[in-house]
């Protein structure tokens, strides 16, 4: 913080006392004029950070990106959700990094692998000096972590890495800069192709061992490297000297002296697939949780919804009105005998009636307690499925809808535990009055621990189709130019 004094203490002591004999007015002044001159400097050094995009204040990163090209992706009004993942300041930044880098093969590269998701290397000897070949390779590899491998009847101490019996290639792990011990990283081990033969025998200790592309483990300890040798193991016949462990590569095959015993084995490889699909060692995140977190389920009502639709027709409150004259006729006058059907029937009305309309809020009761997530979505005008999920807070609120007497307290929802790992019993509010659960709290738990920003593919994809077609001017390549080569190492082939 500055000192307000500053420019006091570079007066001579001489002026100093005999201002501090006259009660300091000369030190008032000068405290005055150090604010205005704090000012100033402030903005002094902001004018030099704003020179760069990393310390840029945010009203100047436009202006940086028209000098380098940047243009805007449009972004719909009150679209949040959509402008949270197009970052100014980041495209900007990589704008300014692919223009100090023009004219260079890098450039390119990161071009491909931004807009098609797959690592690229160009080929220096390949092509005259107005042709560019791309090698992409399409497979991402995928870890496979303490896997029990596929015992295989047809030998002895025989294994398929492949849980289903089947011939899988291994691959190199797809970052295999963590393995490099220093910058030199060739192309073959900056991308994840397969793991022939010859890379493993000739790249063994790199390849090899806990955190790397390949390890095995017996008796859940590491098998040392100098036991490991590469055969081709086609039909589970090779010939194997004291306890040294067979690996195939390219089959994923594992095989053990026909003497040794080993308890157990369990493999960490890597695979090769072209998505996260299916089964593997990715995040799963759940697709718009916000709004299917708070569509009603089975055994979400307190009591199958006996007492919520008990209360809801005897209700005089304007809010329950409101919403007893949304609620389908016949739901509201089924028979109670059957509380599965009520339960069936109040839910999809329910669900219904949270995504049909905005709740009138100037119905509720003045005193209604509402959860801090519903009082932040409140605030924020929400739309869509922040929307829906304000309408389902409202409906959990403590006062239970604030239907009338003492059953108001009664009516309400109930958390399902096993829906909810890892929340705190003392959330819950269950007893045998069915006395409303807070159960805001745990679910907005959950939704955080598997909340991401859906993709908006179509506009990234589309600004980055233009930025390659552009940039490869930059990197004094036409685009109609490039061309791609086709290997059969997981590479593919595409044409611009």
């Amino acid at each position: 913080m500055p000192d307000p004094d500053g420019l006091f203490a570079l007066l001579p002591a001489v002026v100093r006392q005999a201002d501090e004999r006259r009660g300091g007015p000369l030190r008032d002044l000068l405290r005055v004029i150090g604010e205005e001159a704090d000012l100033l400097d402030d903005d002094i050094r902001q004018m030099y950070e704003n020179l760069f995009i990393e310390t840029a204040a945010s009203w100047a990163v436009p202006y940086i990106g028209d000098l380098v090209g940047y243009r805007p992706l449009f972004v719909p009004p009150g679209d949040e959700e959509r402008r949270a993942l197009v970052d100014p300041r980041v495209v900007v930044a990589g704008r300014v990094g692919r223009n100090r880098r023009k004219g260079t093969y890098s450039v390119l590269e990161d071009l491909v692998a931004q807009t098609t998701g797959w690592p690229a290397r160009i080929d220096d000897d390949a092509g005259g000096p107005l042709v560019v070949h791309l090698r992409v390779w399409r497979l991402p590899s995928w870890p496979l972590t303490r896997v029990r491998p596929h015992y295989e009847p047809r030998g002895v101490n025989c294994f398929s890495l492949s849980v289903l019996g089947n011939d899988a290639p291994l691959f190199v792990r797809a970052d295999s800069r963590a393995d490099a011990e220093d910058d030199a990283v060739t192309t073959d081990r900056a991308v994840p192709q397969r793991m022939t033969a010859a890379l493993l025998r000739n790249d063994r200790d790199r390849l090899y061992g806990p955190d790397r592309s390949l390890c095995i483990y017996e008796n859940g300890h590491p098998i040392d490297a100098s036991r490991l040798v590469v055969r081709d193991l086609p039909r589970w016949d090779a010939t194997l000297v004291d306890d040294e462990v067979a690996i195939d590569p390219v089959r994923g095959r594992v095989m053990f002296p026909e003497r040794h015993r080993q308890t157990s084995v369990t493999v960490s490889s890597h695979q090769g697939f072209a998505s996260a699909i299916g089964g593997g060692e990715y995040p799963r995140p759940l697709q718009n949780a916000t709004a299917g977190m708070s569509i009603f389920r089975t055994g979400h009502l307190v009591e199958q919804g006996m007492p919520f639709l008990t209360a809801l027709r005897g209700s005089a409150l304007p809010f329950s009105d409101w919403l007893r004259t949304r609620v389908d006729p016949s739901v509201l006058g089924m028979s109670l005998d059957d509380p599965a059907a009520v339960e069936r029937a109040l839910s999809a009305e329910l669900n219904r009636i949270l995504q049909a309309e905005p709740f009138p809020e100037e119905l509720l009761p003045p005193d209604l307690e509402l959860d801090p997530e519903a009082v932040a979505l409140r605030a924020l005008d929400a739309r869509g499925a922040h929307r829906i999920r304000f309408h389902r807070l409202l409906l959990e609120a403590p006062a239970g809808m604030a239907l009338p007497g003492p059953g108001h307290a009664h009516v309400g929802l109930r958390a399902v535990q096993a829906e909810l790992p890892g929340v705190d019993p003392g959330l819950e509010r269950v007893d045998g009055t069915g006395v409303l659960p807070l159960v805001g709290h745990a679910r907005r738990r959950r939704e955080d621990e598997h909340r991401v920003a859906e993709p908006s593919v179509g506009p990234q994809v589309h600004a980055a189709a233009e930025e390659l077609a552009g940039d490869a001017l930059v990197a004094g390549v036409h685009p109609r130019e490039i061309e791609a080569s086709v290997d059969g190492h997981g590479s593919t082939a595409q044409s611009w």
